[in-house]
């Protein structure tokens, strides 16, 4: 058996509510933030990256774990239940962890300092983080081969500005941050809107 969550948020700020592909980040607290990862594109020693975990939303918005989607780690693939509950292989039961989130135009949000993991489905691991939504900003570049950098910066809203006016998948893949198939000014002050509450979650 290992350790199980289920949890619930939103996104900031979006028109449309698509299903979207997240990222966990689960930390051991007690040796993490060392190693040669770059704690955005590869994990640091003690972390764990579980990547393209399906959300949908219901109809108030709230995302959550789609059921019987899958998402690989190791090698291996994973599917959240019927239920929502999604598997966190490589981590140990009894052992303190931070759990963050990113969304995929969206900067990293941790949304708990610790928590002791413990087997399979408990309570006390089903999550609501709907007061602190998923903020848009940190974009996939596609000069630098879609990657991110976890941070918000004069880059992204650049690669955003340029695009306004532009309905293209690869446009709208970059750069339509809620959702409306279309770049515009409020995908723009979307992010200036980030910029001034969070400049950076350095999870």
């Amino acid at each position: 058996p290992v350790p199980q969550i289920r949890f619930s948020t939103t996104l900031f700020g979006v028109e449309r509510r698509p299903d979207v592909a997240v990222r966990l980040k689960v930390a051991d607290i007690g040796i993490s933030g060392t190693g040669s990862g770059d704690g955005c594109q590869d994990p640091k020693t003690g972390e764990v990256f579980y990547k393209d975990i399906m959300l949908t939303a219901n109809a108030s918005g709230t995302y959550s774990g789609k059921p019987l989607t899958t998402y690989p780690y190791n090698n291996l693939l994973f599917a959240v239940s019927r239920d929502g509950w999604i598997a966190l292989p490589g981590n140990t039961p009894g052992k303190a962890y931070s759990i963050g989130v990113k969304g995929p135009k969206h900067r990293n949000v941790r949304m708990i300092e610790t928590v002791t993991l413990a087997n399979k489905t408990p309570a006390s691991q089903d999550f609501n983080w709907i007061s602190k939504p998923l903020e848009p900003g940190d974009v996939p570049d596609p000069n630098n081969g879609w990657k991110q950098d976890c941070t918000i910066n004069s880059i992204d809203l650049s690669l955003v500005e340029s695009r306004i006016g532009k309905t293209d998948a690869e446009s709208n893949k970059v750069a339509d941050i809620n959702y409306e198939n279309v770049v515009n000014g409020s995908d723009v002050s979307k992010i200036v809107n980030t910029l001034k509450k969070n400049p950076d979650d350095d999870l």
